[in-house]
This record gives C-alpha cells, structure tokens and sequence, in this order.
C-alpha cells in the first residue's frame, strides 16, 4: 500500500502480508486463515520526518512489523460454485480474492469473478472498495481502497495470489528455512547496513549476507535493512521451532565434569580470542561450492541437546559428534581461511576454527593433528587434521561445531545424507 497524501510528519510505508491456509481439523472443516505482515518498507528517508530524539523508524515500525494474527473465518471465505482449471486467470482471480478476504473479512462478492470486477464492502460511514486487477506477469490480483468516514483514502492494499510465508520486498532476498539453528542466505543493495536487533551483519561489496538463527530463535525474528539512498524495509521472519532432547553421560571422572580452577582461566582467557576473531568477519564469501562432511563416521550426537553430565546440568551441545577411529582425515567442508589452530586447548583438545567468510566460522574440536597453520588459506575437501580424542572426550570422534558471529548454528543442516 502507500499514503497517496502524507499528512504533516508522517512516514509512507508499505506492508507485505503473507496469509496462509492452516488446514482444518476435519475432512468438512472450514480452513483457517494464519496472516501476517512479513515486510515493511520505508518509502520516504526517516530523516526530518520523526522526532530527532528517536533513534529512526525502528521503535513504532517493528511494533507493526511484530503484528501477527490468526482467524477463524466461519463461512466468510469466498467460495465458487465452479473452480477455474488449474493455473487459468479465473483460478488465480479465485485465489486472489480469497486471500483478500481472508486479511479485510468483508463478505465474497456476489457478481461473476474476473479482471475488472468491483465490489464494496460499507459499514456506516466507512467502506472499503474491492477491484480485481491484472497484477505482475499476468497474475491476478485484488486491489484494495479502505475509506474513513469522508476522508480521502489514504491507504491501497494489493493482495497478489501467492504470498507464501518468505514474503519479501523487491529490495532483498533470502534463501533458506527459517529454522531454529538454521543459517539464511540474502541479497541486498550494494551498500547496504543489515541489522538483526543491534548486531550489524557483514555485507559484502556485492550485497550478499548471511543470517544465522540460534536454538531459541523466535517468532518474529525482525531484520531491518537501510539502503543507500535512506529508505529501509523490517522484514520479520516466521521461526520454525525444533525439538532438542536431553543427552545424558554418567561415570565420567570428576575432572571432566568440574574442571580445576586454573583450566576454567586458561579456557575463559582463550574464548574470549576467540569470540574477538569471529567478529572480525571477512566480507568476501568464500563457501560457494556448498559444505560437505568433514570426516567419514556416524553420527553419535546432534546440535542443541541439553548435556546432563554425572547428573548435572552442564549446558548445550552445539556441534554433531562423528564417531570415527582415531587417525582418519578431517578435510574442510567448504572453501575458508585458518584463523585459529591451537593444540591442548581446554575441554577443546587440539582445535581448528575456519573462517568462510561473512561472519561464517567452522571449529573441529578433539583432533589428534593439526595439519595447518593460522592464515592459511584451505580448499574445499583439504585434509586441515585428523581424529582424535583430545580434550574433554568419552572416545574418538569429531565434534563439528558453526558460529554466524557469536549465534551457534546447526552445521547439519548445511550437508546432504549422513557422513
């Protein structure tokens, strides 16, 4: 939509809706519609149109960006006697109208159904005006005029057939599933600033950037975008929550579950170098052949389990655990340069952490040998050390762990079939 007349201090903006069918209970069950504002986009630059003491747009816009709704229709849904073929103009005017409806819940119309159509919804002084236009690539689409009272509109919806829950601006694009744990993969304009809350992303010079969603990621996530030329867009993303079940270890030695004190120095004093060297992010992308698995094996624990160790709560786990013999190769999974690769690393072992690029980062923990050194730069498949069981460890195995900067990502979700 857009503010054809601003009032004084006003901001222009646009929402993109995603409505979807959540299906019924019952094979006769009314569907019911889940909508939401996906996308907000800032039309006009914030500059001199909100108050100088607030920080932009961020406060009262990702309030709407937030807005999330879902209704039970009971028989509004638009309906037709005959359904148009599958993929014809009345079959996508048929779609359009229903998500229309599904997002203003004004009755269906009571004419005939094609490109042109109009009709209006009037609830005392206000009324809304509905018009069935042709919409991008021939698609149809249902144009949408809101009236207050005896005020000029100032609003236009376009509800478009297929609005699926990745609804997006034509400003930025994302690929992936929105997941907890999983890592998104974006375009934007070059020159771009990607926010997620107050972590700025790493863009590249050509707009790429990543975006990485943690175990207890939520819905809505909201991403902001500032573009060159002033305006911005929130984009709120629809988390998909995972089930992480509980690992529980017995009869490890005392040592492994409460280490001694100068061994919690040394490990406080080494993650610090570390969280200091993800933030440091390369803005060239360098895993565009894809991840592979780094070392052949079964896979003996997953991401996100809560470690129950002697009966104590001792925290997550955030890597995949590939059991193999000690001595078979590890080898890169994606193209990276060695930023980190130190030996008797507390609770860690013989450790080696990649950089990827664009905040991405690989760590393999409890190596028997480290084959390459900091600054190297490695390929795709290039043995970087082999298995072992250093550090805090039952029995030989690799435990693959991934950061997108200080956000700890599910690196199985970033490789075909088992290893």
């Amino acid at each position: 939509g857009r503010i054809t007349r601003p009032p004084a201090r006003s901001l222009p903006v646009r929402l993109v809706v995603a409505a979807e069918v959540v299906e019924g209970a019952g094979k006769d069950a009314l569907p019911e519609w889940a909508f939401a504002v996906r996308t907000l986009d800032v039309l006009a630059s914030p500059e001199g149109v909100l108050s100088p003491r607030k920080r932009g747009p961020q406060g009262p816009l990702g309030r709407i960006a937030r807005i999330r709704g879902r209704r039970d229709l009971d028989g509004d849904l638009a309906r037709f006697d005959e359904p148009g073929p599958e993929g014809s103009l009345l079959a996508q005017a048929q779609s359009a109208v229903r998500r229309a409806v599904a997002y203003l819940d004004p009755p269906a119309p009571t004419g005939p159904v094609g490109l042109g159509a109009r009709w209006r919804v009037r609830d005392g002084e206000d009324e809304t005006n509905f018009e069935l236009v042709p919409g991008s690539e021939g698609r149809a689409q249902v144009r949408i005029v809101p009236r207050v009272g005896d005020r000029d509109p100032d609003l236009v919806l376009h509800a478009a057939d297929g609005a699926p829950d990745g609804t997006q601006s034509d400003r930025f694009h994302l690929e992936g599933v929105a997941q907890q744990g999983g890592l998104l993969f974006g375009r934007t304009r070059p020159g771009s600033r990607v926010r997620r809350g107050r972590r700025r992303l790493p863009v590249s010079e050509d707009g790429r950037f990543l975006l990485g969603l943690g175990k207890d990621a939520r819905t809505p996530t909201v991403l902001r975008i500032e573009y060159p030329d002033g305006l911005m867009s929130l984009h709120t993303l629809a988390v998909r929550p995972r089930t992480f079940p509980d690992e529980a270890i017995d009869g490890l030695p005392d040592r492994m579950v409460h280490p001694p004190k100068e061994e919690r120095r040394r490990l406080k004093k080494v993650n610090a170098e570390i969280d200091r060297l993800r933030r440091k992010a390369s803005l060239v992308y360098l895993a565009e052949e894809g991840f592979i698995w780094p070392a052949r094996g079964k896979v003996t624990s997953t991401y996100g389990r809560r470690r129950i160790l002697n009966g104590e709560d001792k925290g997550f786990h955030w890597g995949v655990d590939i059991g193999a013999p000690v001595g078979r190769k590890v080898v890169a999974p994606a193209r990276g340069v060695v930023i980190f690769a130190r030996k008797n690393v507390p609770l860690a072992g013989n450790l080696v952490i990649l950089d990827h690029g664009l905040g991405l980062t690989s760590s393999f923990l409890h190596l028997s040998r480290v084959s390459v050194k900091e600054g190297q730069e490695v390929e795709r498949g290039q043995v970087i050390g082999r298995v072992g069981k250093s550090g805090r460890a039952t029995g030989p195995h690799l435990d693959w762990r991934m950061n997108h900067l200080d956000v700890r990502i599910d690196p199985q979700l970033l490789v075909d079939g088992e290893p």
